[in-house]
Formats: C-alpha cells, structure tokens, sequence
C-alpha cells in the first residue's frame, strides 16, 4: 500500500496507539476534467449478435439500437455463420458458449472471410486456459458477463478505433 500511495505522488502517514489500534491515512490531489469526450457516431454500422440466451439477445440488441447500429441477431452457430457468409459486417459480438457449439468458431469463419470485421467475445463463464491462445487470436475485445451498457459501448468505441 505504501508503494503504491508513494508511486501517486503522497505519503502513507500512520498513527498507532498500543492496546487502541491504527490508523493509516494518505491525501492525494486529483484534477477535475471540464472537457467532456465526445461521443463516437455508431449509426449505420452493421452488427452480427449472436447468443443463445434470448433475454440477453433481445437486452443487447435495445443497447445496440439504441446508439443507431444495424443489427442482426442469430441464437445459434449454425445460423450465426450462415449470416456471415452472406452479409459483410463491421463487428460481431458472439458469447464463448453457443449449447453445444462455440463462438471461437464462428470468429475463426468471420476473421478468415472479413479480414476488416472487428470480434467481441463475451462469456458467462470466463476463460479457460485451453480457449486463450485462440480467443488472443481471434477476439479483438473479451467481456465477461454480465455486461453493462456503458461498458458494452466503450467496447465497441475501443474495437473500432474510435475511442483514445
């Protein structure tokens, strides 16, 4: 705790009194920003969500509208790589876990066909050690759910390159 209060610019200060306790305090001073970032234009960029939970589905696709993206919406792999044969997208957000399918395969078809396309990979469950080499391959951002709407969207603005 000291290291890190010192690597901020202050000092742990520590008062003790045997037999009654401690007591640790530091201040720090903070800037206040004025200038509020601008928000990043999503109109008319085209989406593929896919998940297999239908409440998730339609949540996500309300935030995603919301900010006025075209979105298409699949609840299973086989489905979700027939849409992506047929339409270019800008971004695919895809859960890990599709029942008895996965997400990584649906990003490996996406990524070898839209080479452009940016990945969302989102999941309930985290990360297991043997899905990281190729989640570090093929996802460009990974969420663990559950997933807020203002952190969804900063997501989006980090993946498309249009939040610094």
């Amino acid at each position: 705790t000291r290291q890190l209060i010192e690597a901020m610019g202050s000092q742990l200060i520590l008062n003790s009194t045997i037999g009654r306790g401690s007591a640790f305090s530091f201040s720090l001073e903070i800037g206040i920003v004025n200038e509020l970032k601008p928000v990043a234009n999503l109109d008319g960029l085209d989406i593929l969500l896919v998940d297999d939970d239908a409440d998730l589905l339609a949540i996500y696709q309300l935030y995603l509208q919301d900010w006025g993206m075209q979105v298409t919406c699949a609840s299973d792999l086989p489905q979700a790589l027939e849409l992506a044969h047929q339409d270019m997208f800008d971004l695919i957000m895809t859960d890990l876990h599709l029942l008895e399918d996965s997400g990584i395969d649906l990003l490996r078809v996406a990524k070898s066909k839209q080479k452009a396309c940016k990945t969302i990979l989102c999941s309930g469950a985290g990360i297991s050690p043997e899905w990281q080499p190729a989640v570090a391959e093929l996802a460009d951002v990974f969420l663990l759910k559950p997933i807020r709407q203002e952190q969804l969207r900063s997501a989006i603005e980090r993946v498309l390159g249009q939040e610094e």
